[in-house]
């Protein structure tokens, strides 16, 4: 907002708009929403996304956290399925609530799906001594010597 001479108000309204949009804001229906100009709007929108992406580093998950993989690409002919495809591998996490009701999450995207990708993620993105509800997978085991704890019980593998 430093050296703008855009309004306060117009500022306002566009972090507004930007952060509660579950699709996401292209600067076209910002222009139009604020009545700015393009320039303008992709100058706003460029700036409130890296605040909130530079935000999004600050916490780490916490308490309940769910991991798992997921694969994300269109099928290829003749591909293999699940860790051997050819897709995009993503890590996705997810904070919960008591009750069971997701809170926050982290993504990223991996070359290869492994324990030490796992780890890494974990180390980046959870906090030591949260409660870790994961796959069956061999890749997660190790999360318990690293400084996590298996919850009580679910009808899930828990790691």
């Amino acid at each position: 907002m430093e050296k703008t001479h855009l309004p306060l108000e117009k500022w306002f309204w566009a972090i507004y708009l930007v952060s509660t949009d579950k699709r996401g804001y292209s600067a076209m229906q910002l222009l139009k929403e604020i009545q700015v100009c393009y320039k303008t709007a992709w100058f706003l929108l460029h700036r409130i996304r890296t605040v909130m992406m530079e935000r999004d580093w600050n916490y780490k998950l916490s308490d309940i956290v769910e991991i798992y993989e997921a694969f994300f690409g269109a099928l290829t002919h003749g591909g293999k399925r699940g860790r051997g495809t050819e897709k995009t591998k993503v890590i996705v996490s997810v904070q919960q609530t008591s009750e069971g009701r997701p809170l926050y999450a982290k993504m990223e995207t991996a070359k290869v799906l492994d324990a030490g990708m796992i780890n890494s993620f974990a180390a980046n993105y959870i906090e030591k001594g949260s409660t870790i509800i994961s796959g069956g997978s061999d890749i997660y085991f190790q999360l318990t010597d690293k400084g996590y704890i298996k919850p009580r019980q679910n009808s899930q593998t828990l790691y």
